[in-house]
């Protein structure tokens, strides 16, 4: 088989029910949210842009674009837990940098918005 039955059994694992931005955009407070389609990230950026906002902090949207493979998805998920990491030791005003180093690293091109 595809690895199909695999990727659904390590994501059943993982999480209860597939996530929707939507349904946490409302009372939720984020620093950052990372996507890793472009279109995912396009989404989130509209629908962020057009809601009501309860706080007035900054909102970093990533996109770091792993293929949807088993094989690319362990690596995407290696690589953006090192990013996060990174975003934690790290004064938000010193985030492109972070992602600069980031994409010269790793040879990916990251999509960012604030």
């Amino acid at each position: 088989m595809n690895g199909v039955l695999n990727m659904l059994d390590r994501n059943r694992k993982v999480k209860t029910a597939p996530q929707r931005f939507q349904d946490a955009m409302d009372g939720m407070d984020f620093d950052v949210i990372v996507t890793f389609e472009e279109r995912v990230f396009d989404a989130l950026v509209d629908a962020w842009s057009q809601r009501n906002p309860k706080t007035f902090g900054p909102l970093h949207i990533v996109n770091v674009p792993v293929k949807d493979t088993h094989e690319d998805a362990v690596v995407g998920a290696v690589i953006v837990s090192k990013l996060c990491q990174k975003f934690e030791e790290t004064d938000a005003e010193e985030w492109d940098m972070v992602i600069a180093d980031f994409e010269k690293e790793h040879k990916l091109t990251v999509l960012t918005s604030v």
